[in-house]
């Protein structure tokens, strides 16, 4: 009886900890993100694609799309949210694809630099 209740004890224990290690791992990579925010028209079907070159250093992901304005048509504002994985500098490449034709009519390249603690700094290398 003892035993069990040993046992029961140490597997909540352990539960414990991979929750406490989830969450903090959840903050910690909200802390460190940064962003890049691109600029489209809600008229077009273009589309931003962001691509990063050293998946090792940072993950990239789109994260959000606001109307800039109220009008049909207006311009989207498309957010795209990079973590620090390890310290670092990589490069991310944006192309605004026309999907119509799978060709980039604009691009934007940025330096992403990882620090120690995976705080991300971007910079615009256009």
């Amino acid at each position: 009886m003892r035993k069990k209740r040993i046992i029961i004890g140490l597997i909540a224990i352990i539960i414990a900890i991979v929750i406490c290690a989830f969450i903090m791992k959840y903050f910690k990579d909200r802390n460190n993100a940064n962003e890049i925010v691109l600029s489209t028209n809600s008229g077009f079907s273009y589309k931003w694609e962001c691509n990063i070159d050293d998946k090792k250093i940072a993950s990239i992901k789109k994260s959000s799309s606001k109307q800039a304005e109220e009008l049909e048509g207006g311009e989207v504002l498309i957010t795209f949210t990079v973590y620090g994985k390890k310290e670092g500098t990589t490069l991310v490449s944006c192309n605004y694809i026309n999907p119509n034709t799978n060709s980039s009519i604009d691009s934007s390249s940025y330096i992403i630099n990882v620090d120690k603690d995976l705080n991300v700094t971007i910079q615009n290398s256009d």
